[in-house]
């Protein structure tokens, strides 16, 4: 398997690409790191970003939250979730969303590592 699609598994649902270098155990542990974040933050109704003209934090926070790969595009396109900032927990949840979506981009780098020791 070549390095490109392994990173792209690896973006596209975490511990994906850890799952198939045969790292089974990371896959699952850190696939569940990512999914706990995530649902807490959905659970407290965090703000789901995506891009706004002008906006230049909102830019860098749809990027954060593009490393949660295909779950940000369910989340967002398919079931048009965005959150709730009227909840008084939105904030914690919004930081959430943000930390599950930067964790998965950098599962990114440890994925390269972890090609890098299995090809040596």
């Amino acid at each position: 398997m070549n390095k490109p699609l392994v990173l792209f598994l690896t973006w596209l649902l975490p511990g994906l690409g850890h799952w198939v270098l045969g790292a089974r155990r990371r896959a699952g542990l850190y696939a569940g790191v990512i999914l706990v974040s995530l649902a807490a933050g959905i659970a407290m109704q965090g703000r789901l970003y995506g891009p706004v003209r002008g906006d230049f934090i909102a830019w860098l926070a749809t990027v954060a939250n593009g490393g949660l790969g295909v779950l940000y595009f369910l989340l967002k396109g398919l079931v048009g979730y965005g959150g709730d900032p009227a909840h008084p927990l939105s904030e914690y949840g919004t930081i959430f969303i943000l930390s599950a979506g930067l964790m998965n981009w950098l599962l990114l780098l440890e994925t390269e590592e972890l090609f890098k020791e299995k090809r040596a």
